[in-house]
């Protein structure tokens, strides 16, 4: 029994996790299924008109209630409580899952990574619109994909995150799988849960998917032994060379903004994708000149009293920090590192940092002091100091930096505990810049 049959056959589902995803699934569960019961299960009390709502200890116990329960993508399914339900029966799906089994898009791409997803999808949007196709970009990227609505010959490119391939059982026309680094450990529980649970887009669509893969990322081929239709980052595909992107042997001209050689892959993996929906990269190419930073990936925010800033609040792995680093040459550069500590080592990061052009560390909390510790062992490394707060990291940033270095927000770490979401953080770093 498929998802939409089960649902016709039930009187009353649940809804765990009442932020942007779960609003997005009781909306459609109320215009295509009005008779269900919705109840609603959330970590912290609140009202839902016509909604019964369990919040706090009694979420555990009402788990055991429900056929079926709609989990939200931060709800990781490796709680206790979740998975004493899953080993009772209690089916779990999301709003992902409703969305594929309830429509059957003209064309679909799927794109996922630990790192570049938002760019890539972006970037792929942006060429194929430039063609004059109709394009919905969705998923992981800000827009639920329940609310979308499209003509029947829209492509739709999906950015979705490893909270939602935890479930992924679909098949799209193509999915791209970026890189693998360590992250959401704490979602997850571990390393290779991670890992696999990023791999089911790869794993789990049938035969008829297009699969696409990072030749040069070592972690994906030792995880997965399977079937890869297309490589980016191979020397017969497309690739990156010096500061250029290369077909084979063939340099590919184009006008592109992003800073760094991994925006560089990211395009790469975009050519990829767009040629395989039957787009010729020499007309995509063309269209890049307008392509734009997404906001708090790399933004240059201007210059402020002999200081150049740049907002890479996005940054929540020390590999993104350490690519922001690379991404500047010959300039002296200020890191503002740290936040929420997810128990990730910072060694490869601290042991670069002698021959790049960082000459100055401040870290922020909760695992500043961690990081600090950890560049202190590195011979040679540069000066770092801890800080409190952002404005304080500020306020030692500008008084200990060179003249005409660069300020580079580039966390390497999650904002939980401390700011909203990352975009939360980059606007008090570009508010306290003087910007």
């Amino acid at each position: 029994m498929n998802l939409l049959e089960q649902l016709s056959t039930l009187k009353r589902v649940a809804i765990y996790g009442y932020g942007q995803e779960g609003q997005s699934i009781k909306r459609w569960l109320s215009r295509h299924y009005p008779k269900i019961k919705v109840d609603i299960l959330n970590d912290t009390l609140l009202e839902v008109r016509g909604c019964e709502v369990y919040s706090g200890e009694a979420v555990a116990a009402q788990l055991l209630e429900y056929e079926l329960v709609f989990k939200s993508p931060g709800i990781s399914p490796y709680q206790a409580s979740i998975q004493t339900a899953l080993a009772q029966g209690i089916q779990f799906s999301s709003s992902t899952n409703l969305w594929f089994a309830s429509y059957r898009p003209h064309c679909c791409v799927v794109i996922s990574g630990t790192k570049g997803k938002s760019t890539t999808s972006s970037l792929v949007a942006h060429m194929l619109k430039a063609q004059g196709r109709e394009v919905v970009l969705a998923g992981n990227i800000g827009h639920p994909l329940l609310d979308q609505k499209a003509a029947p010959e829209a492509t739709w490119v999906l950015e979705l995150s490893s909270y939602q391939l935890w479930d992924f059982n679909a098949s799209p026309d193509v999915v791209a799988l970026l890189n693998l680094f360590p992250e959401h450990l704490d979602w997850h529980g571990s390393v290779e849960c991670y890992y696999q649970d990023k791999l089911h887009l790869l794993t789990r669509p049938d035969e008829n998917t297009l699969r696409i893969s990072n030749a040069e990322d070592s972690r994906i081929g030792q995880y997965y032994p399977g079937k890869v239709d297309q490589y980016f980052n191979d020397k017969q595909g497309f690739h990156v060379q010096g500061h250029h992107i290369y077909f084979d042997e063939e340099k590919i001209p184009c006008l592109f903004h992003l800073r760094g050689e991994h925006n560089l892959k990211n395009l790469a993996a975009a050519f990829t994708i767009v040629e395989q929906l039957g787009i010729p990269v020499q007309q995509a190419c063309l269209q890049l000149d307008d392509f734009k930073a997404l906001a708090h990936r790399l933004n240059y925010l201007g210059e402020r009293s002999g200081f150049a800033y740049v907002d890479d609040s996005i940054s929540t792995t020390p590999q993104s920090a350490l690519a922001a680093i690379n991404s500047f040459d010959n300039t002296a550069i200020t890191l503002i590192v740290g936040g929420y500590d997810r128990g990730l080592d910072w060694q490869d990061l601290a042991a670069a940092l002698p021959q790049s052009t960082v000459k100055l560390v401040v870290t922020l909390p909760d695992n500043g002091d961690k990081i600090q510790q950890t560049i202190a062992e590195v011979k040679d490394a540069p000066l770092c100091y801890a800080a409190l707060n952002m404005a304080m990291a500020l306020e030692l940033a500008k008084r200990h930096s060179a003249e005409n270095s660069i300020i580079l927000l580039s966390p390497g770490a999650p904002s939980y505990g401390h700011y909203r979401n990352f975009k939360e953080r980059g606007q008090l770093f570009a508010q306290l810049a003087g910007f």
